[in-house]
């Protein structure tokens, strides 16, 4: 049986795939906080500017969090496929939102002190 090298991906290209997803998505969620950073300091708005510095405190989270992941150990127990890395990626991102959210870590506060002395 052939295999059509253009039918099949290969799991260093899935791999690669996923890389550019998550700098694509990085990329976005930067430049997302930038243009609300600056809509709250133009409408001196505390509230979107909390939101903002929550936001940017669940980015950094989830790449902490994504470098977790990278460490544990893959499984044939469990399976690996591009969509377990897409599923896990996602929950991941969630967590970090939910532990940005709780205050837990304090960065989110301490982004906001610097940033709305500038208000």
């Amino acid at each position: 049986m052939r295999v059509d090298h253009t039918t099949a991906s290969s799991p260093i290209s899935m791999g690669l795939e996923q890389n550019q997803i998550n700098i694509n998505k990085e990329q976005s969620q930067a430049g997302k906080f930038a243009r609300e950073l600056e809509y709250a300091q133009n409408k001196k708005d505390q509230a979107k500017l909390y939101k903002s510095c929550q936001e940017l405190e669940s980015v950094f989270l989830n790449q902490i969090l994504q470098s977790m992941r990278n460490t544990i150990p893959k499984s044939d127990f469990t399976g690996h496929s591009y969509a377990t890395e897409l599923w896990e990626s996602m929950l991941f991102e969630e967590y970090a939102k939910e532990i940005s959210k709780s205050n837990s870590t304090g960065l989110a506060d301490i982004i906001f002190r610097q940033l709305s002395q500038k208000l």
